[in-house]
């Protein structure tokens, strides 16, 4: 009895080391963003053409989005980069929201792919691909929905900027100014270090925003997820409101929605949860994910990059507030793509190569 409280602390102090980590973790993804940015305007106006912006036509910037993220395997690399370039002036708001957008499409292959894993069982392969899918499905038709109505009337932008102002009126963007006090300093060491070499400091920026935020997901499963992964059973679904709250919730701990949904698939593979019990989770993780560009943001302290972050937001939850009385449709498409899946094996692959691969590849050099 008297031994009983001693495990709480144990757990307590044995999670220490990796508070440490994190916090060495989240210096090197404020710095990777810092670096990212002056890599850009050493570059100056001709990075425009060699980078994310590769064309001035926002449908092909929503397939840049899409196979910048696939690539990345992280919406959340991509969005930060997107953050980082419009923050220089490189970017444009009305290029930045369709890559936003496809962003959103690119990290769901990550779902798709982690219901391979159980294509050796027709049943359940079919249950677990739905379950993936779904997420796509969820995507797309709010592209399909809310591009045009963007290009048309711009009200993402102007709800994204009106969000950053509100954020600006209220001092909102000076309590991360101790630490670009902290990481400028290394930034211009490290510049000073390579002379000022802007293809150096662009790939070395990359390759540490990268290697941070796959590092921080490792580091906040260790954690936090072990104390949460009893959770993952029919009751924490029962209600879509929790599910919706806990997909927010997980995702912003983890920092990867790639995760926190791929969790969930291969549940539904051995028939523990349905896909209509899935599809709120699903839309909580959408929103959840958006908080890595909003941290990105807040570092630089403008108007713009803010804005973008607060659009990435904006159009995430307009779609879910939009889409969730109509969900009977992605639930439909994703069931009648796994009954495809489950007929022909090579359906699934030729589906996640076509629409992850060949056609944003497609589309970006044909008709760039």
């Amino acid at each position: 009895m008297s031994q009983a409280p001693a495990a709480p602390s144990a757990q307590s102090s044995s999670s220490l080391p990796w508070v440490g980590a994190l916090l060495l973790i989240l210096v090197a993804f404020f710095f990777s963003i810092e670096l990212l940015g002056e890599s850009i305007e050493l570059f100056g106006s001709d990075l425009a053409k060699q980078l994310f912006t590769m064309t001035s036509n926002p449908v092909i910037a929503l397939f840049i989005g899409i196979g910048a993220t696939t690539l990345f395997q992280s919406s959340s690399a991509t969005t930060s980069i997107i953050v980082a370039m419009v923050g220089s002036g490189s970017l444009s708001m009305p290029l930045a929201v369709p890559m936003i957008m496809g962003a959103n499409i690119g990290t769901t292959v990550t779902n798709t792919i982690v219901s391979l894993g159980q294509i050796g069982n027709p049943v359940e392969f079919r249950r677990a691909f739905a379950a993936s899918t779904v997420h796509d499905m969820f995507n797309m038709i709010a592209v399909i929905l809310f591009l045009p109505l963007e290009l048309a009337t711009g009200f993402l932008t102007k709800a994204g900027m009106g969000l950053a102002g509100m954020l600006q009126g209220v001092g909102g963007f000076k309590f991360l100014s101790p630490v670009k006090a902290i990481i400028k300093p290394m930034v211009k060491g490290f510049l000073h270090l390579v002379a000022d070499n802007a293809w150096i400091s662009l790939a070395v920026s990359v390759v540490v925003l990268y290697g941070a935020i796959t590092l921080m997901t490792k580091v906040l499963k260790k954690i936090f997820m072990g104390r949460v992964e009893g959770a993952f059973s029919g009751t924490l679904f029962d209600r879509a409101w929790v599910a919706f709250i806990a997909g927010v919730i997980l995702t912003f701990i983890v920092q990867s929605s790639s995760i926190t949904t791929s969790m969930v698939v291969p549940l539904a593979g051995a028939g523990l949860l349905t896909l209509q019990q899935i599809f709120p989770y699903t839309l909580g993780a959408n929103i959840g994910t958006t908080m890595t560009a909003i941290l990105a943001s807040l570092l630089l302290g403008e108007l713009a990059p803010v804005g973008i972050a607060m659009v990435h937001l904006s159009f995430n939850v307009a779609a879910s507030v939009l889409i969730w009385p109509f969900r009977r449709v992605p639930i439909f498409l994703a069931e009648t793509l796994a009954t495809y899946s489950v007929k022909s094996r090579i359906f699934p692959i030729v589906y996640l190569l076509l629409l992850f691969v060949a056609l944003p590849l497609g589309i970006i050099f044909l008709f760039n």
